[in-house]
């Protein structure tokens, strides 16, 4: 297939910079570190990235721990296992103040 055959397929409706609009992705925050950026900026972040993403919020916890490494899962893993629970049953205003 030739270039000339995708342009004449192109919608002529102004549809195509509709479209350009709706696959725009959100930068994923990166995990807090000890020279700069602190916890609620983090949560701030991750929440913003979340909802433009379109996650569902029942999952959001279970992804952001997917952020957590070294002593932050750490406390998370012992945190989960002194409230006998799993990622996916925290609410994610639990999360957040625990978090803090």
């Amino acid at each position: 297939m030739n270039h000339a055959d995708d342009t004449s397929k192109a919608p002529t409706d102004g549809s195509t910079s509709l479209n350009k609009l709706q696959i725009i992705k959100a930068r994923k925050p990166s995990f807090p570190n000890s020279a700069g950026q602190n916890a609620a900026v983090w949560l701030r972040q991750m929440q913003n990235y979340l909802n433009l993403a379109n996650i569902d919020s029942s999952t959001w916890v279970v992804y952001a721990e997917t952020y957590l490494d070294n002593d932050a899962l750490q406390w998370w893993v012992n945190y989960l296992d002194s409230i006998n629970s799993i990622s996916s049953e925290v609410e994610w205003s639990t999360f957040c103040m625990v978090f803090l």
